[in-house]
């Protein structure tokens, strides 16, 4: 993908071969600060639960990962559904994006994301399209 003039771009994993998620989520936010902010792109998926960047329902700190003000770059995700601790970017460096969009695919998401944009469900993925700094484009395949 890192070629022609997106060769200019910066690809910052994640992952890291840390001890633990916590030394991995240092490191990540470390190098992460020395990008230029806000992101021009980020593009997100939704699973079946309404959840997306790793903002599960049933995340032990979904309170601070749904917060507007959440301070930092990345945070650390339990969340049983999950199966293991995650990092996800914090709520405000991915609704600040200058572009967001959704891909979802299958008839049980474009249901699930169709009750968010009608009013009747506020799953994570409907805090994430209530802050976005610009309309967030969504992208729906059968």
């Amino acid at each position: 993908l890192l070629t022609g003039p997106a060769a200019a771009a910066r690809f910052v994993p994640l992952y890291r071969p840390a001890a633990d998620a916590a030394e991995a989520c240092r490191q990540s936010a470390q190098e992460l600060a020395t990008l230029e902010w806000p992101l021009d792109a980020v593009v997100l998926g939704m699973g079946a639960d309404g959840h997306t960047a790793s903002f599960f329902p049933d995340a032990v700190q979904l309170a601070s990962l749904l917060d507007p003000a959440s301070p930092g770059i990345l945070s650390l995700v339990s969340a049983p559904s999950a199966g293991e601790t995650r990092l996800t970017l914090t709520l405000p460096r991915i609704c600040g994006a200058h572009f967001l969009a959704l891909h979802i695919e299958g008839d049980e998401k474009r249901g699930v994301i169709g009750g968010v944009l009608a009013g009747k469900t506020r799953p994570p993925i409907g805090t994430v399209l209530a802050n976005a700094a610009q309309a967030v484009q969504i992208y729906w395949a059968p």
